[in-house]
């Protein structure tokens, strides 16, 4: 099974929209309960889900918060429940933000529009991806995102966690991204020398919502997860 982690915190499930159809996957979509209002009410929903899997090692694929998740939820799982992590946009520390506002500002946009701060350039000119975006957004809970990031966000710190991960790790990363720009995910293989990195060109925040890039980024997770269950030559 692949466990597919949305966004947010604030926002609900939109991974099933663009990987329901990836049955070589065997995707499940996690969307967090009314009554999860914090951190640890979202960790241990996902453990939860993990460990009613039994003996099955499972895959996990983080968008964004979900990555945040992925690894916050790993502190509470056996290191032989999870086979392989893959972290999609992804911030690991607080410092994203500081890093956000400097490519934002280099590229000339002292005060960018939802829009901008998503979604690249390419994006922003196909009207699916804009529909896309706003649709996502409409739900918005933003008491919780605040309280979360209240608590947590301004001061979370997960280069550790990342680098004593014993399990293979794929980190994909929108060109384009903003939010959490291509260059600070890069620099993950500074805390996992043994991570893989792969890179969408033309895509932002959101590296799947163009047919193009989405059909990328399957194909490598696809590849990703193929090479982890092929058993090694005896």
């Amino acid at each position: 099974m692949t466990l597919f982690l949305h966004g947010g915190p604030g926002l609900s499930d939109y991974m099933q929209c663009f990987f329901s159809q990836t049955t070589l996957l065997a995707p499940h979509f996690y969307t967090h309960f009314s009554q999860a209002l914090t951190l640890e009410d979202f960790t241990a929903e996902i453990v939860a889900i993990v460990r009613a899997k039994g003996a099955e090692k499972i895959a996990i694929v983080g968008h964004s918060w979900g990555g945040i998740l992925a690894l916050e939820s790993l502190k509470s799982l056996p290191t032989d429940s999870v086979k392989a992590v893959v972290l999609i946009s992804t911030p690991i520390s607080y410092h994203c933000q500081s890093a956000s506002a400097t490519e934002c500002q280099l590229r000339g946009l002292n005060e960018p529009s939802m829009e901008e701060l998503f979604l690249s350039l390419q994006e922003r000119t196909t009207g699916d991806c804009v529909t896309f975006l706003r649709n996502i957004f409409s739900s918005f809970d933003s008491e919780l995102f605040a309280r979360i990031d209240k608590n947590y966000l301004n001061k979370f710190d997960l280069r550790s966690t990342l680098g004593r991960l014993g399990v293979p790790i794929l980190v994909i990363a929108g060109a384009d991204d903003l939010r959490v720009p291509a260059r600070i995910q890069r620099s993950y293989k500074e805390f996992n020398a043994g991570l893989q990195y792969f890179e969408i060109e033309g895509a932002g925040h959101f590296p799947f919502f163009l047919g193009p890039q989405r059909h990328q980024l399957l194909r490598e997770l696809e590849t990703f997860l193929k090479t982890i269950n092929t058993p090694a030559p005896p």
